[in-house]
């Protein structure tokens, strides 16, 4: 059998792994969102570059806000 000390080391041990996992992979969520972010922003610049501004339109005008989920999933198929 087992000592009660021996199983809480262990528990604790588990319980400090699981941490170290979910910090690697809160690590590259926040990567990976950085990652899109750019790449985002890189498309954006692209797009303004590449398509005329009607006649009198502003070029600091803001775009529309839009929910964005859509081209996010769009830019995350083509990204990776």
């Amino acid at each position: 059998m087992y000592s009660v000390d021996h199983l809480v080391q262990h528990h604790l041990k588990q319980m400090e792994k699981l941490s170290r996992q979910q910090e690697k992979a809160a690590r590259k969520r926040e990567r990976q969102q950085q990652k899109l972010e750019e790449a985002f922003a890189k498309f954006r610049e692209e797009i303004a570059s590449t398509l005329p501004l009607p006649a009198g339109e502003q070029t600091e005008q803001p775009a529309p806000q839009t929910s964005g989920t859509g081209l996010l999933h769009m830019l995350r198929a083509f990204l990776f």
